[in-house]
C-alpha cells in the first residue's frame, strides 16, 4: 500500500522532497540527503507530526483556532486526532443513538473536539463520553446561559504555571442550598477548560471556609455533593488537577467523607487540606507555579471574606462574577457585574464567550511557542 511520507531536516526542519511507493522510499537529490539528518513523519502519526513539524501545527494555531460555540469544547485541531480518538468518537455517537433512539444533535457533535476526546482515550472510555453527551443534552439550557442561578462566588481567578484555570469559591458567599449551586459549577467548570492555555489540561478548585464558616443547612441534602463527585469521575474525567480546601471546619468532615467515597483513589490523592490561607497560597506558588498577580487576587479575596466575617456592617463581600481578572473585568464592564449579580443570562453568556475568544487570541496566542506542547 502506498503511504504518503514527509521528511524534514533534523537540524533546520526544512521540508525535503520524498517519493514514497509501497515499501520503497526514494529521497530526491538535494542539500539534505543522509538518513541521519532526516526525520520521517507518516500521516498516521499525528503526535509525531505535532512534535516535529512547526509548518503543520503549533500551539499558536490552537490559540487562534475558532473557539467552539459549545461551552467546554475549546477548539478542534485535526492534526491532534488519533485513531483511538476517532474510534471513541464514533462509538460514543453509536452508544448515544442506541440509548436515546435518536442521533446526537449538531451541538453535541460540536462538543466532540480533539480537546474533548483526548480525555476519553488511553484506555477508551466510550460509556463515560456517552454519559457526558447525555448530561450535556439534559442541561443544554444551562450551558447556553439561560437564566442560571449564581448561588455564590465560584469564578475563575487565574491560571497555574501550566496555564490551567484556577477556580475559587467561598462558603461564606453561598446564597442557597448546594443543590442550587450545581448548575453554576457545571457552567463554570466547562468555561474554565475553555480558558486553559492550549495544551494545558484540567483545573484547580479552591474551596475556602473563612474562619471555619459554613451554613450546615445548605448541605443537609447529601445528593448534590455525590452528584458533583460523579461528574468529576464521568464528564470531567481526569480534569481535576487539585482540590484545595482552606480552613475547613470539623463540622464539614462528614460532607467531605461523602465526596471521597464517591470518587476513585486517584482523585482522592488530588485533595489537599490547608489549615490557613498562607499555607494555601504557598502551595499554589511552590507546587503549581502560580504567578504573583494571581496570588494577590486570591489573597485579596481571602482578606475580604475575613474582614466581612469580623465586621459585616463595615465590609461588604466583593468579587467579580465568572472571571476575576483585569482583562475580563474590562471586557464585561458594560454589564456592570458585581457580587450582587445572581443570574447568568443569555446576554451575559454571549458577552463572556466573546471575551473568552479574545482572551485566547491575545493572551495565549502570544505566549505559546513550540516548547509548550
Amino acid at each position: 500500500r502506498t503511504r504518503r511520507v514527509m521528511r524534514f531536516c533534523w537540524r533546520c526542519l526544512a521540508p525535503v522532497p520524498v517519493v514514497a511507493e509501497t515499501n520503497v522510499v526514494v529521497v530526491q537529490d538535494g542539500e539534505h540527503s543522509t538518513a541521519d539528518e532526516l526525520v520521517t513523519l507518516c500521516e498516521e502519526s499525528s503526535r509525531a507530526r505535532a512534535r516535529w513539524s512547526p509548518f503543520m501545527h503549533t500551539p499558536q494555531d490552537d490559540a487562534k483556532a475558532a473557539l467552539s460555540d459549545e461551552v467546554g469544547a475549546a477548539t478542534h485541531v485535526e492534526a491532534d486526532m488519533t485513531d483511538e480518538m476517532r474510534y471513541v468518537l464514533q462509538a460514543a455517537l453509536d452508544a448515544y443513538k442506541e440509548k436515546e433512539g435518536t442521533a446526537a444533535t449538531d451541538a453535541q457533535r460540536a462538543f466532540l473536539t480533539s480537546t474533548t476526546l483526548k480525555h476519553y482515550v488511553d484506555p477508551p472510555k466510550v460509556k463515560h463520553l456517552r454519559n457526558a453527551l447525555l448530561r450535556r443534552e439534559k442541561v443544554k439550557e444551562t450551558l447556553r446561559g439561560e437564566d442560571v442561578y449564581l448561588a455564590g462566588s465560584l469564578r475563575v481567578v487565574g491560571w497555574d504555571g501550566d496555564g490551567s484555570s484556577i477556580l475559587s469559591w467561598e462558603t461564606q458567599t453561598q446564597r442557597a442550598a448546594f443543590a442550587s449551586y450545581i448548575p453554576q459549577f457545571e457552567y463554570m467548570l466547562w468555561t474554565a477548560f475553555d480558558l486553559n492555555r492550549p495544551g494545558a489540561d484540567g483545573a484547580i478548585v479552591i474551596s475556602s471556609y473563612t474562619a471555619g464558616y459554613f451554613n450546615p443547612r445548605y448541605f443537609m441534602n447529601p445528593k448534590p455533593v455525590i452528584a458533583l463527585a460523579e461528574m468529576l469521575e464521568g464528564q470531567y474525567r481526569r480534569r481535576l488537577k487539585a482540590a484545595i480546601m482552606v480552613g475547613m471546619p470539623r463540622a464539614f468532615e462528614w460532607i467531605l467523607s461523602l465526596l471521597l467515597k464517591a470518587v476513585k483513589e486517584e482523585t482522592r490523592k488530588k485533595l489537599v487540606i490547608c489549615r490557613t490561607e498562607d499555607e494555601a497560597l504557598e502551595l499554589l506558588r511552590a507546587a503549581h507555579g502560580v504567578d504573583e498577580p494571581t496570588l494577590q487576587r486570591i489573597r485579596a479575596s481571602f482578606d475580604n471574606r475575613l474582614q466581612h466575617h469580623r465586621a459585616p456592617n463595615r465590609h461588604a463581600l466583593v468579587w467579580s462574577p465568572l472571571v476575576e481578572h483585569p482583562f475580563f473585568e474590562a471586557a464585561l464592564a458594560d454589564l456592570a457585574l458585581d457580587a450582587t449579580t445572581d443570574r447568568l443570562t443569555p446576554r451575559i453568556h454571549a458577552h463572556l464567550r466573546k471575551a473568552v475568544r479574545e482572551f485566547r487570541l491575545k493572551h495565549w496566542g502570544k505566549k505559546c511557542d513550540a516548547s509548550t506542547r
